[in-house]
C-alpha cells in the first residue's frame, strides 16, 4: 500500500506542476523539490524524477523501528473513570480524581538468573530464570546499564520475588532495549516488555496485488462487489497462510471458528465499498507489524512470552535501522553462560 500511497502523492504533484499552483505551504515546498528533481540528469538521460518513480514501482519497503523508547510516563493511563471498577482491583491505581491508571509502563526487557530458597523450606537453594521488564521508573531510579547497581536495585526493591521463591542473588545476563527483534517459537517479533512481543512479519503482496486492492479501495466509480469479494478471499487466504499462528489459542473460539468468521466477514456485510474498507482494514491488522488488533478477539493479540520457552530457544537480532544489514541471531541462553 505504501508504493500505491506514495505514487498517489507524485500524481497530485504533477497537477500542481502542471496547473501551477499551490494551496499551502507544503504544496508550495513539493512543487519546488520535483521541479528541481526533474530538472536534474542521471546517467542515460533519464531524471531523478524518473528514477525515484521506478524505485516506488518496483522495489519492496522495508519498514523498521528505532530501539528503545522515549516514553517518560510512569504508568499505563487508560480512559477510563477512577470510579469504575474494571477487573482486579489490585491492578488499579488511581493517581488522582481526573485520571485512571492500570499497572507501571514498562521500557524494554532484561534477562536474568536468580538464585534463592522456597519460603517454605529456607534450607532449600534453588536457580531460577527468566524475563522480567524494565519499568520506565526503573530508568529514573537506577542506571540500568550498570550491572552492579541494577542488580542491587532488584534485589533490594524484591523484583523478582514468587509466591515461593525470595531471591538472594541475581545475574543480569542481557538488557533488551525495546523493539528489539527477537525470535520466539520460530518466528519474528519485536519485544516490547519482559511479557509482551509484537508482529515484526510485514505482509508482501506483489505489486499487481497492491494495485488491484488500492483501485477497488479509493475508486469512486468502478466499484465491482464481485471483484472485491474476490480480492478480499484472496488477501486474507494470504494472510492466513502467512500468520496462522496468530490465530491460536487465544481467546474462546476455536482457530477454525475464527478462520471461517474472517472469510465470511465480507459476504455477511451489505457488501458497499465501506464495508469493503472496513473488512480489508480489519484483516491487515492481523498482519500489521505492531500492536493494532482486530475487532474479532483472540487474533492479531501475540499475548505473553512463555518465559521457559524464550530462555531455552528464543533468540535475539541485532539489526541496522535501516533493517538492510543484521548480525546472526545469537541464543538468548548463550548470554546466561
Amino acid at each position: 500500500m505504501r508504493r500505491e500511497k506514495a505514487k498517489q502523492k507524485w500524481k497530485r504533484v504533477r497537477k500542481l506542476i502542471e496547473g501551477d499552483q499551490y494551496s499551502n505551504k507544503s504544496d508550495k515546498k513539493e512543487l519546488f523539490i520535483v521541479r528541481e528533481m526533474k530538472k536534474r540528469e542521471i546517467g542515460n538521460g533519464k531524471t531523478l524524477q524518473e528514477i525515484i518513480e521506478r524505485i516506488i514501482d518496483g522495489k519492496e519497503p522495508i519498514v523498521t523501528r528505532v530501539t528503545g523508547s522515549k516514553s517518560s510516563a510512569f504508568y499505563d493511563e487508560t480512559v477510563y473513570s477512577p470510579k469504575e471498577i474494571r477487573g482486579d482491583k489490585k491492578d488499579k491505581i488511581v493517581v488522582d480524581e481526573k485520571f485512571h491508571f492500570k499497572g507501571l509502563k514498562s521500557h524494554g526487557a532484561f534477562v536474568y538468573k536468580a538464585k534463592g530458597f522456597k519460603k517454605s523450606n529456607e534450607n532449600k537453594k534453588e536457580w531460577n530464570c527468566g524475563v522480567d521488564s524494565i519499568r520506565v521508573i526503573d530508568r529514573y531510579s537506577v542506571n540500568v546499564y550498570d550491572k552492579n547497581q541494577f542488580e542491587k536495585y532488584l534485589l533490594d526493591n524484591k523484583r523478582i520475588d514468587t509466591k515461593t521463591l525470595v531471591v538472594e542473588d541475581i545475574n543480569v545476563a542481557l538488557i533488551i532495549e525495546e523493539n528489539t527483534k527477537v525470535i520466539h517459537n520460530n518466528e519474528p517479533y519485536y519485544i516490547i516488555s519482559g511479557n509482551e512481543l509484537q508482529n515484526s512479519k510485514q505482509l508482501k503482496l506483489t505489486l499487481d496485488e497492491e494495485r488491484e486492492l488500492y483501485l477497488q479501495l479509493n475508486s469512486k466509480e468502478d466499484y465491482d462487489v464481485n471483484k472485491s469479494s474476490s480480492i478480499y478471499e484472496n488477501l486474507f487466504k494470504k494472510i492466513y497462510v502467512d500468520y496462522n499462528y496468530l490465530f491460536g489459542k487465544a481467546g474462546e473460539k476455536s482457530t477454525e471458528e475464527k478462520y471461517n468468521h474472517f472469510l465470511q466477514a465480507f459476504n455477511e456485510s451489505k457488501k458497499t465499498q465501506k464495508d469493503f474498507k472496513e473488512c480489508v482494514t480489519d484483516i491487515l491488522k492481523i498482519s500489521s507489524a505492531d500492536g493494532k488488533r482486530s475487532k474479532f478477539k483472540g487474533v492479531g493479540r501475540v499475548g505473553n512470552i512463555n518465559n521457559k520457552e524464550f530462555i531455552k530457544n528464543g533468540k535475539i537480532i541485532y539489526e541496522s535501522i535501516t533493517g538492510l544489514y543484521y548480525k546472526n541471531p545469537k541464543y538468548i541462553h548463550k548470554f546466561l553462560e
